[in-house]
């Protein structure tokens, strides 16, 4: 206390600088007011007062955990004061020719940006009751408010910048000194005599300790830009979420496209961090964010399709929605990640390689193709090889000459079914090896709630394609689109029809895979819709003689579509509603299918019904019931 009244009493001058001494063994101190020296502008001084500050920040961020709210409040903004100087100290000092200090500045940009992401949510909640989250799993910095949320990527970007100037000389660097390496004679030379001169021995092992300094510099930085690179997408991928709530289309847009580049980078820097088994966790967070990062961008298109505010208030439409998915799908590609390598490691294929639902159907729904007309695989000698080309051709087209509202709404449903299929491939992959995705809270969603959640969306997303064709086709068949001749739409019919009945099948192998039985029904009823529609013989898929059969074949398929629909329900307190409606379809389909084998065997003409009916035989009549 004696010494507190001492300097209150001597340390009178505003922003003045004093140094307070004892020797070794002395009980007096000694005060300076060494303001003088400090206004000099000396380097080295300059220097001992910025690391001070960054070390009294560091303890402040060690007592901030054992103090109440109000006190890790005060704490938190001395530490960010003492940064803020620490940075302005180490900038003033690069003025002066003192050295740019990379690696320390990158460090105070990062504590810096901790001091707003370990709030306890002082600001605003980034989730609004009025705009529910939007995702199952619990990213990092759900608590913090979105002005921090903010001013901590800032300092981030801040941190990268300088980091990746620092990383690029040093491997232009590490390229002189290999270059050097191998253009030195002791190198060049198979068999070398020995000399009783050391110094070129000499200086080969110098320069053999210099490219490993190098190296390790090289894997320190890539680490430090690694975790500014991780946080950064951490906050991109939490403010996109914000944004998505709320309806800011732009800024949405510009967080997810941030994403996925900082993602990219942050693949492209783990080819300096070691062998496959050194970088396993750090990949596995990466492919932890890159899941993060589809599910974000399904649920953005997904959104879009079905909320018309996204035009009023987002003023936004299809275009830039799926341009934002082909943007990121670019940044992942695997010639943009695997840049700087001569041959690209196999595990980089798991951030490019083609989502599920493009190789189930052969190519024909990407990010480019987006018309969710699928194209059938055919031999070459098929006769109707052609005339299904030339209806694809015609379907695309069509859907094409549509209003902009439909047609956005269809785009943007395929894109949306292409990103939830990457995120579920990506979460499979990180099962596989035991890694989790998702922080669920304590007592709250199971493990596999965002697998089940994802694969929900993507089979509720496969089915409204499906039913988006499929009322294509009716109004085809109903004469309402005049844009076709009547000799160009069994064609084009036929491409609708098998298209929407391939996205049904995808969406019903999803709904098996996560046991939802309720929609395991519907998907049935919907395949059912389509065998009752190939009844028509211009556009059947069955290639049969009689259309009398071909009729009853597709019959015969929707029952057993409804059949298995009651056999996924099990009973009918699993759902009543959807148990009626399969029983009342099935046994519409069954009044059908017997009035048609009933005609085909008692034929037409004038001949009263009870008449023609004497005519069958045992065999015919059950065949009928």
């Amino acid at each position: 206390s004696t010494l507190l009244r001492f300097l209150k009493s001597n340390c009178t001058k505003d922003n003045a600088t004093y140094l307070l001494r004892r020797e070794a063994g002395q009980q007096n101190v000694q005060l300076y007011d060494v303001t003088a020296i400090s206004a000099s502008r000396q380097r080295k001084w300059i220097w001992w007062l910025a690391m001070m500050s960054y070390r009294f920040a560091l303890r402040l961020g060690q007592m901030m955990e054992m103090e109440d709210a109000a006190r890790k409040r005060q704490f938190r903004d001395r530490k960010r004061g003492l940064l803020t100087t620490c940075l302005e100290l180490l900038h003033d000092l690069n003025d002066m020719d003192g050295g740019a200090h990379e690696t320390l500045c990158a460090s105070v940009e990062e504590h810096l940006a901790d001091t707003f992401l370990k709030e306890d949510g002082d600001g605003p909640h980034p989730s609004s009751e009025s705009f529910p989250a939007m995702t199952a799993s619990q990213q990092p910095y759900s608590c913090v408010s979105i002005d921090s949320l903010n001013k901590a990527q800032d300092h981030l970007k801040s941190g990268t910048r300088v980091m990746w100037v620092l990383l690029n000389r040093t491997e232009e660097q590490e390229k002189e000194t290999r270059e050097k390496l191998a253009n030195s004679p002791r190198r060049r030379q198979v068999v070398r005599v020995h000399s009783e001169d050391s110094s070129s021995d000499d200086d080969d092992s110098n320069s053999d300790e210099s490219s490993q300094h190098v190296s390790y510099g090289l894997q320190s930085i890539s680490m430090q830009l690694f975790g500014l690179l991780h946080k950064s997408i951490n906050v991109s991928l939490r403010l996109a979420e914000y944004h998505l709530q709320n309806y800011f289309s732009s800024s949405a847009m510009r967080e997810l496209r941030s994403a996925a580049r900082r993602i990219s980078e942050g693949i492209t820097l783990l080819r300096h961090m070691g062998g496959d088994d050194d970088i396993c966790h750090l990949k596995n967070t990466l492919q932890c964010q890159y899941t993060w990062l589809w599910e974000h961008c399904g649920h953005f298109a997904r959104s879009f399709a079905a909320d018309e505010l996204w035009r009023d208030r987002g003023h936004a439409c299809g275009d830039d929605v799926i341009s934002v998915l082909r943007d990121a799908e670019a940044a992942l590609s695997l010639s943009n990640i695997s840049r700087g390598q001569s041959k690209p490691s196999s595990w980089m294929e798991d951030f490019s390689s083609d989502a599920s639902l493009t190789k189930d159907t052969n190519g024909s729904v990407t990010l480019l193709k987006v018309s969710g007309i699928i194209h059938v695989e055919m031999e070459s000698s098929d006769p109707d090889m052609e005339a299904h080309s030339s209806g694809a051709t015609m379907a695309r087209k069509l859907l094409e000459q549509q209003r902009q509202i439909q047609r956005d709404k269809l785009r943007v449903l395929v894109a949306a079914c292409i990103s939830y299929s990457r995120a579920i491939d990506s979460i499979q992959k990180l099962s596989r090896i035991g890694f989790s995705v998702e922080r669920p809270p304590p007592s709250t969603t199971s493990e596999s709630s965002l697998l089940s959640m994802l694969q929900q969306r993507l089979g509720d997303g496969c089915n409204e394609i499906g039913k988006i064709l499929l009322n294509d086709l009716r109004s085809i068949l109903s004469g309402k689109n005049s844009n076709l001749s009547a000799s160009e739409r069994p064609a084009v019919a036929g491409v609708l029809l098998s298209s929407a009945e391939v996205l049904f099948n995808e969406g019903l192998t999803v709904f098996q895979d996560c046991n939802d039985v309720c929609n395991i029904a519907l998907l049935r009823c919907n395949l059912c819709q389509c065998c009752k529609l190939q009844t028509n013989s211009n556009y059947s898929s069955q290639s049969t003689e009689s259309v009398s059969d071909r009729a009853e074949f597709h019959l015969q398929e929707a029952i057993d579509q409804l059949q298995k629909a009651h056999d996924a329900l099990g009973d009918r307190d699993t759902n009543p509603r959807i148990w009626d409606m399969v029983s009342n379809e099935l046994a519409a389909t069954f009044l059908v299918l017997g009035v048609r084998r009933r005609q085909s065997l008692l034929g037409g003409g004038t001949m009263p019904v009870v008449m023609q009916s004497l005519r069958l035989a045992p065999g015919k009549e059950e065949s009928i019931i």
